[in-house]
Parts: C-alpha cells; sequence; structure tokens
C-alpha cells in the first residue's frame, strides 16, 4: 500500500533535502576559501550565500541550522574535542548570522583540517557523510 504523504510532510521532506544541499555547498564552498575571501568589503562570501541559498531553496533561519549541523559533524569527523570547542553565537538578524556563521565555520574546517591531518575538502566530504 503506497503512503500518502500530506502537504505539510511534503514540505519537510523538501526542506530537509533543502538544508543537506546548503550544507554541501557551503561546507564545500567555504573549504576552499582563503581568510581574505571572508574579509570586510569583500563580497565574496555574501554572493556565495545568495547563490547556495537560492539553489537549496531554504531560507537564511533553515541555512543557520544547517551550518550548525555541518559544524557538528565536522567536530565528530575531525575528533577535535567538541566540549573546547566555542559555541557560535548567533545575533542579530538572520542574515548576518549567518554570515557570522560562515566565517566561524570556515575557521572550524581550517582547525579540523589542521588536527586531523586532511585536506579541508576531504574533512568535509566525511562530515557531509556523516550528515547524511
Amino acid at each position: 500500500m503506497r503512503q500518502e504523504h500530506t502537504l505539510a510532510e511534503e514540505q519537510r521532506l523538501e526542506e530537509g533535502d533543502g538544508a543537506r544541499e546548503f550544507a554541501r555547498c557551503a561546507g564545500l564552498g567555504l573549504a576552499g576559501y582563503e581568510v581574505c575571501d571572508l574579509a570586510g568589503g569583500n563580497l565574496t562570501l555574501i554572493f556565495a550565500l545568495s547563490a547556495w541559498l537560492r539553489s537549496s531553496r531554504i531560507g537564511t533561519l533553515d541555512a543557520c541550522s544547517s551550518m550548525l549541523g555541518l559544524r557538528g559533524a565536522l567536530l565528530e569527523a575531525s575528533e577535535l574535542d567538541s566540549p573546547s570547542e566555542p559555541v557560535p553565537l548567533l545575533a542579530g538578524d538572520a542574515r548576518n548570522a549567518l554570515i557570522s556563521l560562515s566565517i566561524y565555520v570556515h575557521g572550524l574546517i581550517c582547525r579540523s583540517a589542521n588536527y586531523s591531518r586532511r585536506s579541508p575538502a576531504a574533512l568535509v566530504e566525511e562530515a557531509l557523510q556523516l550528515l547524511g
């Protein structure tokens, strides 16, 4: 017997797919960035976030949740001491929170890759596998 999904269930399924897609785009994108790409006044991150949001079809709040999930997976994949890693504060409007969270995750990718002696992209790939 085929199970029917309600409209709300379908939307939740699509949002989950969008969150995974955003985590993939953001993680792999951030893994390739240099610190100068994230400096104030440089629009690289702003344009990238806009593209990743659009392609994954989620909003900024869902993107923040997706990035926090990626953070946890990065900590697990790298075996960094999770309790000693700072927890990012999401303050202000959702747009600014996503920007600051992206800068934090970029730093985490760099620290995690260095700690685990892997390339940033390889570490992100492993973290994404942990996310499912």
